[in-house]
């Protein structure tokens, strides 16, 4: 079996509320042997050092914002330390393509160069939306030619309640600006709309100044909750909305594990028409607008049931984008 090192480690905090890894380390376990799957640390790049000698893998996710961690200067040098001693070793280096850039300005420079960096030395490259394939493509041929597409895979049990909605817009998660919650509840008091939907907005706000901002655009049917929400009760705010929508901005986002979150829990699912959300728009699970001008028509159809995703559609979708089927694709991808 192939010796495979999956990082983030799945029990750093920083990705405690996460659970991408460990479902990406038991999926790809079956097929190669995951080093770091049981073992626990917070040091970081610094952890991958001590298996490197044995390794045929390394397979890196959000690696582009380690110079915002602790120490991330000197885990930046360690990092392209490593991607220059697999190239001489032969040694594979996977690297998945979660969004276009990072979502967050500090370190900025230092980013772009990791970014461009690991485009040229990384051998695989995955995304979760077909347009990560074109984007890699402007990085040259060669890096679209390594580059691979494979959704997002869901968890869990399908599960669609009818069930009396109270709540036309459901929007959950945590609220950061790249998001772009501020800007779509702008529009809304601007057209003179403030009042004609029903908009619950559940999740944390981290940032001090943005949740002033954001705050300032509630009223009695714009309500949001400075919450982390559990998967019991997200499933019964999901129940009662007529739609979850995610507004995020069209510059950055290629996928979303939220969003699958939401489609599992049977949500009438409306995104923006870009990255995964535009390949979730093109396999009939969810639907997509342009223009806040378009979502406003179709949050004005939402009660004569528009938008509601065949069922047998969304089966076939869901059984083929399992985490199971997830492991087994990229098994003969990378000739595990």
């Amino acid at each position: 079996m192939k010796n495979i090192y999956i990082h983030p480690n799945a029990s750093e905090k920083y990705y405690s509320f996460n659970p991408y890894i460990t479902n990406l380390c038991k999926s790809v376990g079956e097929y190669c042997n995951v080093v770091n799957l049981n073992t626990k640390s917070n040091s970081g790049i610094l952890h991958l050092l001590k298996y490197l000698p044995k390794l045929d893998y390394i397979w890196f996710n959000w690696i582009e914002d380690l110079p915002d961690k602790k120490k991330g200067f000197l885990q930046t040098l360690i990092l392209i330390f490593i991607l220059f001693y697999c190239k001489l070793t032969s040694k594979k280096i996977i690297w998945t393509l979660h969004n276009k850039f990072s979502h967050y300005k500090k370190n900025h420079n230092i980013k772009k160069f990791l970014f461009r960096l690991l485009m040229k030395q990384s051998d695989f490259i995955l995304t979760h939306s077909s347009e990560g394939v074109e984007f890699a493509g402007t990085f040259g041929e060669k890096v679209k030619a390594k580059t691979k597409f494979l959704h997002h895979p869901v968890v869990g049990t399908y599960y669609a309640a009818i069930k009396p909605k109270t709540t036309d817009i459901l929007i959950w998660g945590s609220i950061i600006p790249y998001k772009g919650i501020d800007l779509f509840l702008d529009y809304l008091w601007t057209h003179k709309l403030e009042e004609k939907w029903s908009v619950r907005i559940i999740g944390k706000i981290r940032d001090a100044d943005y949740k002033e901002r954001i705050m300032g655009l509630t009223n009695s049917r714009i309500v949001i909750e400075d919450k982390f929400v559990d998967n019991d009760a997200l499933k019964k705010e999901i129940e009662s909305a007529c739609c979850v929508l995610y507004t995020y901005l069209k510059d950055s986002v290629l996928s979303s594990g939220a969003v699958m979150d939401s489609i599992m829990m049977g949500a009438r699912v409306v995104g923006p028409h870009c990255g995964a959300f535009a390949d979730l728009k093109k396999d009939g699970v969810i639907e997509t607008y342009s223009t806040y001008e378009e979502l406003m028509v179709m949050m004005s159809n939402l009660s004569n049931n528009g938008g509601k995703p065949n069922q047998a559609e969304m089966q076939s979708f869901i059984s083929d984008n399992t985490w199971e089927s997830f492991g087994r694709k990229v098994s003969r991808w990378l000739n595990f």
